[in-house]
């Protein structure tokens, strides 16, 4: 299906059954529905989760599982919020994201990054009602999962893919009934209708790989 990504009001939109893509021009993230269960691929920046909280209540959708890409600040932030909302979901991740969030350089960074996103988003006309955090969001308790886990939500699979070169403990996401994949920054940052940036910060070859 055709999205025009400018138009803010084309969120959330359809983009296969069972498959929707929320957020922003900037921010994609997407839900995956199946009959038994749902998961948010993707939860964004702080300053996004409000919007895409109030498209999942229009979907009429409370997420089971929030599933978190990789642990940079554009893929993360949003994190606690959405877990506060939605309290009874469950953080899926890579294994090795907790250990990266608690390295000492990363708290100031991801708080910095968060902020200035923020900032960005307010100066092209999204304004977030919820403040950037003061620090990086918490994985305790969530399932990890690795290269060739599956997760079945009743008709519709989520099979995670181990993705390197990027980032640490990066995870694509395919939906085979869909013939769906959602491959975050794997591939580099991709700009909507334009192309894609390529970005392998740990590791050229790894990203070439992947």
């Amino acid at each position: 299906m055709s999205v025009d990504w400018t138009d803010p009001e084309s969120f959330p939109a359809v983009l296969a059954d069972g498959l929707w893509v929320l957020g922003n021009y900037y921010f994609n993230l997407y839900l995956v529905q199946g009959t038994q269960a749902s998961a948010l691929v993707e939860v964004g920046v702080s300053a996004v989760a409000d919007e895409v909280v109030r498209q999942l209540g229009t979907l009429g959708v409370r997420p089971t599982f929030l599933v978190v890409t990789h642990p940079h600040a554009d893929h993360i932030t949003g994190l606690s919020l959405l877990r506060k909302r939605f309290p009874s979901a469950l953080v899926v991740t890579g294994d090795g994201a907790e250990e990266f969030l608690e390295h000492p350089k990363t708290v100031e960074g991801m708080v910095k990054e968060d902020r200035h996103m923020t900032e960005f988003l307010a100066s092209r006309g999204f304004v977030s009602h919820s403040a950037p955090v003061d620090e990086p969001p918490s994985l305790s308790n969530c399932l990890i999962a690795r290269d060739g886990d599956e997760m079945d939500l009743g008709g519709k699979t989520l099979r995670f893919l181990a993705v390197k070169g990027h980032s640490p403990a990066e995870l694509a996401v395919h939906v085979p009934e869909l013939d769906a994949l959602m491959v975050s920054d794997s591939l580099g940052f991709r700009f909507p209708g334009r192309g894609v940036f390529p970005l392998f910060f740990s590791g050229y070859a790894e990203y070439v790989s992947t």
